[in-house]
């Protein structure tokens, strides 16, 4: 069972050494989810003003894990987005996570430009905040407290990796290419470059199909999705010869379900799917808002 397995993988008696690897293996896999991001495309239509908020379920291996939440208002050509994270259940009760983030930037049809970002991850040891400033996509500047003393067996972050990238919270936001909220393959089709502080990698997202999800609430969404699949690409700041980078390089079953924003002319992900080596992670909405022209919707009022 998933209760069987998450126990093997989290043992009571193990030290605090090997807790922190075997909850870094599952954070991992929640990071990457969390990271599956979305860069605007070319010939995006405008987003309107408005603003969404979205709450989420982590589960794996059918097992509650944690919860999240993600919201953004758009305004007057700007954004400014917030998010948080948290283990919850037997995760919760064996290691204390949580993790907050904000953003804010100028939004563009073609492209949006983070200006400041700002990250903290927690748990039971320490807590680490990333700060960075940008210039277009360029990273002007950038804090970690404390700093990230990197070994040998990572591949170095040179200044050119900081260059032509968005951070992982902006690139949560896709303007969407069809008009009227229509949904359209190129959503999908992409690479992203992104840079979280630590880590610049690439993502490739390809269309993979459509789908319908039912909520069985009245705040959460209901209506069509595009889904995508998501490859992942590392390129710097990883370590080398790592077996759970290995394991993602070659996954091929990592999906995004993005729903549109009320009419914002926003996407976002409603579900996002993670195989891991102990069971496959499951992210799914479970609250959903968006408004548009001054006025609040529900997935049910859309």
């Amino acid at each position: 069972s998933a209760l069987f397995r998450m126990r093997k993988t989290f043992p009571l008696w193990i030290s605090s050494k090997q807790t922190r690897k075997s909850k870094n293996r599952i954070l991992g896999a929640i990071a990457c989810a969390a990271a599956l991001v979305f860069a605007p495309l070319p010939a995006a239509q405008a987003a309107k003003d408005g603003y969404f908020a979205v709450s989420y379920s982590v589960a794996l291996g059918g097992l509650p894990l944690g919860k999240g939440n993600f919201s953004g208002r758009v305004g007057g050509g700007a954004y400014r987005l917030k998010g948080d994270a948290m283990l919850t259940g037997i995760a919760g009760w064996l290691f204390d996570y949580k993790a907050y983030g904000e953003v804010d930037g100028h939004l563009g049809g073609d492209n949006h430009s983070p200006r400041k970002f700002r990250s903290s991850a927690s748990d039971d040891r320490s807590t680490q905040i990333v700060s960075m400033r940008f210039s277009g996509s360029r990273v002007k500047d950038m804090e970690i407290s404390p700093p990230v003393i990197p070994d040998k067996q990572h591949v170095t972050v040179k200044a050119g990796h900081m260059r032509g990238v968005v951070d992982p919270m902006t690139a949560m936001i896709i303007t969407s290419t069809g008009k009227n909220g229509a949904l359209k393959p190129s959503d999908c089709n992409r690479k992203i470059p992104v840079f979280n502080g630590r880590e610049r990698f690439d993502l490739v997202l390809r269309f993979k199909g459509t789908s319908q999800v039912s909520g069985n609430r009245r705040n959460t969404y209901n209506g069509p999705v595009i889904v995508c699949q998501a490859l992942y690409r590392p390129i710097a700041g990883h370590r080398k010869n790592r077996e759970e980078i290995d394991y993602y390089v070659n996954q091929k079953n990592l999906e995004v379900w993005l729903a549109p924003a009320g009419n914002t002319g926003l996407l976002v992900p409603v579900r996002m799917v993670v195989p891991t080596p102990i069971g496959t992670g499951v992210i799914s909405a479970t609250g959903f808002a968006a408004s548009y022209d001054g006025v609040k919707h529900t997935s049910a009022t859309q």
